[in-house]
């Protein structure tokens, strides 16, 4: 009896140590805690593991529970990935390395060694409701148009894509632009894929709709999606001798994901430097430098939180000054979209509202891109 009251005394005992050890370390731990993090909310080592507690059992809610548009997940894409490679698909904004290929891409080098949009494409594209790898750039479908896709990838499309649309271009590699017209007066829009268009139909993009406004010239898009500051200006120096004597207006789509000091032509003196003898060796007439900034320096108060992609963004303050003042010193004409973004929040009284004026985090809709070209229309 005597040996089991004492191994009975002696688990206790143990017990109690390691519960006040325990204890004791804790307390410890919160201490150390509450003075790192004296003046935030979250302070307290309790509370952080209540929340991370709450929040892991919120999300297995959210995810057992049907959204009312449904969005796909990583699972969704992994399923269907060797159907994909078989049609040639390729899925922009995404980790999927494998569905990169010849067939599927979009652009090629060109004998120069400048990124260029291929010729003849004929694409059918959409957007995909998808939030499983950046919330504000839902991945992109591209797939040759006619091209027979597998029935699981057709109710795939049919459960995710937003809309279909026509991406194609012409012999040269240029968008085509709508309507389709032959005059001898041209205007180039030249730039990466803001300029392109990506991601809005034939008949939406910037050269489009002011194509559409416009009877007397014609408006050439030489945007190719991906390109840096090198590859548009040499698409341009050699657009400008496909057209020389015929260049009526200039265009010039900067993206601030042109700003790479340390690059070549990575500042807005080198394009500017370059722009400017381009324009005087061919006489443009007007020139317009638009600056597109990405959402995050747009509404950052809306896009930038802990975590995302757009966070650590530089603001880049410094060089869309240094451009803006450089335009203007040239004679240029120069619009920033973000500013056209804040004036359409401003009218509508609402912080969300440029959000309508974009596809993802940089691309224009078809209503941002109208008033984009509204006020190109201007003086």
């Amino acid at each position: 009896m005597n040996d089991d009251a004492d191994k009975k005394s002696g688990w206790l005992a143990s017990t109690a140590i390691a519960l006040l050890t325990t204890v004791a370390a804790y307390l410890l731990c919160e201490g150390i805690v509450a003075v790192r993090a004296w003046d935030q909310s979250d302070g307290s080592l309790g509370y952080r593991l209540y929340a991370m507690v709450r929040e892991r059992l919120a999300t297995a809610r959210v995810e057992r529970e049907q959204p009312v548009l449904p969005v796909a997940t990583v699972k969704d894409f992994e399923a269907l990935l060797p159907d994909m490679r078989a049609a040639a698909v390729g899925i922009g904004d995404s980790p999927f390395s494998e569905l990169i290929t010849d067939r599927a891409a979009v652009n090629q080098k060109s004998a120069a060694g400048c990124l260029r949009q291929k010729p003849n494409l004929d694409k059918m594209v959409t957007a995909l409701r998808s939030n499983a790898f950046n919330p504000f750039e839902p991945p992109s479908f591209f797939v040759d148009a006619g091209k027979p896709l597998s029935p699981a990838l057709q109710e795939f499309l049919k459960r995710y894509a937003v809309r279909a649309l026509h991406h194609r271009s012409n012999g040269f590699g240029e968008r085509v632009t709508l309507p389709a017209t032959t005059r001898p007066r041209k205007v180039l829009i030249a730039g990466d894929s803001v300029a392109n268009g990506l991601m809005v139909d034939d008949g939406e993009t910037l050269a489009s709709q002011l194509q559409g406004t416009d009877s007397e010239r014609q408006y050439v898009n030489l945007g190719v999606a991906g390109a840096d500051a090198p590859d548009i200006l040499c698409a341009l120096k050699e657009a400008a001798q496909r057209y020389a004597g015929a260049i009526d207006e200039l265009i010039y789509i900067y993206c601030e994901n042109d700003l790479q000091p340390g690059t070549p032509l990575g500042t807005p003196a080198a394009v500017m430097s370059e722009l400017e003898a381009l324009v005087r060796r061919e006489k443009i007439g007007k020139v317009t430098v638009v600056y597109a900034p990405y959402i995050y320096n747009v509404m950052p108060a809306l896009t930038r939180f802990k975590g995302h992609r757009g966070y650590r963004r530089p603001y880049h303050s410094a060089e869309r000054a240094a451009l803006a003042a450089l335009v203007e010193k040239a004679g240029f004409r120069h619009i920033d979209i973000g500013a056209l973004a804040l004036a359409e929040n401003q009218r509508l009284g609402s912080d969300f509202s440029a959000f309508a004026l974009y596809v993802d985090q940089v691309h224009m809709s078809p209503q941002g891109t109208a008033l984009l070209a509204a006020q190109l229309r201007g003086p």
